[in-house]
């Protein structure tokens, strides 16, 4: 782990901060058992840069839920849940990645949970816009 001096966050990379992309090459290694996020400006961009579609497709479902209101079907509630695990697997992409490569490699791992990210978020809009 290493301590980034731009952004202030501990994070798990040897050579670039994955927050602000700030050199971590030279920086000493910090003693920590997990990483440690501070909310400031550059996790929020962070977030924001890893989270846009997840956000985009569940305001476009909350507008459409608002202004037709149509009747809360089972097909309705499918897509909900498959938006909300569209956000959880946006907001806790690192982790996840890292927890996938017990089995797969760093690129398949990244890969496969944008997948998971982009495809929950595709399939649960058109849920809830047939519904």
């Amino acid at each position: 782990m290493k301590q980034c001096p731009h952004c202030r966050m501990t994070v798990d990379a040897s050579d670039e901060c994955p927050i602000c992309f700030t050199s971590l090459t030279y920086e000493s290694s910090v003693p920590a058992a997990r990483e440690k996020l501070v909310w400031n400006r550059y996790l929020l961009l962070h977030l924001l840069r890893h989270m846009w579609f997840s956000l985009l497709c569940t305001v476009a479902v909350l507008i459409r839920l608002l202004i037709v209101q149509p009747v809360l079907t089972q097909l309705y509630l499918y897509g909900a849940v498959l938006l909300i695990l569209s956000l959880i697997t946006a907001l806790f992409e690192r982790r996840f990645v890292k927890w996938s490569q017990w089995k797969y490699n760093e690129r398949y791992a990244y890969f496969s949970v944008g997948l998971t990210k982009y495809f929950a978020a595709i399939i649960g809009v058109v849920f809830c816009f047939i519904a």
